[in-house]
């Protein structure tokens, strides 16, 4: 059944054709992202707010004067679809030997300082909840244009750990997949179409807890895989395994 242009299945939503070429700048007929704009209010919990993202976060770009000491070494971040943020390696793959101000003075991307409480997400991947809260660890980190980074407005009306959260959980990847543009896995999250999602906001004590809560729980998970190491290392040391030839040495090969 129809009412005021939405039926009641939440996947349909009717408008007229001329709405549909005029509500985006770019002309897009993709069903996925008028049907989120028609619902895009809907199901606010109750006691919550709802405002757009470019309302409540700034994007910055903080640039870093490599050539002024160019033997300085920088941490570089990179994000896990798990939420987590984490340090890329040097000498892995095409990753430089080390980190250091010459690489990035040389380097054809460009690059930006993260600080503590910034939020960052991937361009491509934030609708596989590819963002992360930049924690104490991750200070001054790197990262290309690719991983856009967000501060909050107001840290008083908008926790920037829970908003982290918020952003990763499945309604706002079905919001993010529903914006993109692009096609297979290279879906790009314009800048643009980003300020304009509307994120809900419950009041500040509770977001805080959320945040709290996850926080801990992560802490638990981390004391718990070290553990599991632990116990491997203990048995492996007990079975002298580091004495032992490995399958993939070449010694004795003729």
């Amino acid at each position: 059944m129809e009412r005021g242009g939405v039926v009641d299945d939440p996947r349909c939503v009717t408008i007229p054709a001329s709405e549909v070429w005029a509500s985006h700048k770019s002309h897009r007929i993709d069903p996925k992202y008028h049907v989120y704009k028609a619902h895009a209010r809907d199901y606010v919990p109750k006691g919550w707010s709802a405002a757009p993202l470019k309302d409540v976060v700034v994007q910055k770009r903080r640039d870093v004067d490599f050539s002024s000491d160019p033997m300085r070494e920088y941490k570089v971040l990179t994000l896990s679809k798990t939420g987590l943020p984490r340090l890329r390696e040097a000498g892995v793959g095409t990753n430089p030997p080390e980190w250091r101000g010459m690489y990035f003075a040389d380097s054809s991307s460009t690059w930006y300082e993260a600080r503590k409480g910034d939020i960052v997400y991937s361009g491509i991947d934030l609708w596989k909840g590819v963002v992360c809260y930049v924690s104490d660890e991750f200070d001054h980190a790197l990262v290309t244009k690719e991983y856009p980074t967000l501060s909050v407005k107001d840290p008083d009306r908008v926790d920037p750990e829970f908003l982290a959260v918020l952003l990763r959980s499945k309604r706002f990847q079905k919001a993010f997949q529903a914006i993109n543009t692009g096609h297979s896995n290279r879906r790009r999250t314009q800048e643009d179409d980003f300020g304009k999602v509307l994120v809900y906001l419950p009041p500040i004590e509770e977001q805080r807890e959320i945040a709290k809560r996850l926080r801990d729980a992560r802490a638990g998970v981390a004391v718990a895989l070290a553990g599991v190491a632990e116990v491997e290392q203990g048995l492996d040391s007990t079975l002298q395994a580091d004495d032992l030839w490995d399958a993939s040495d070449e010694a004795g090969e003729e």
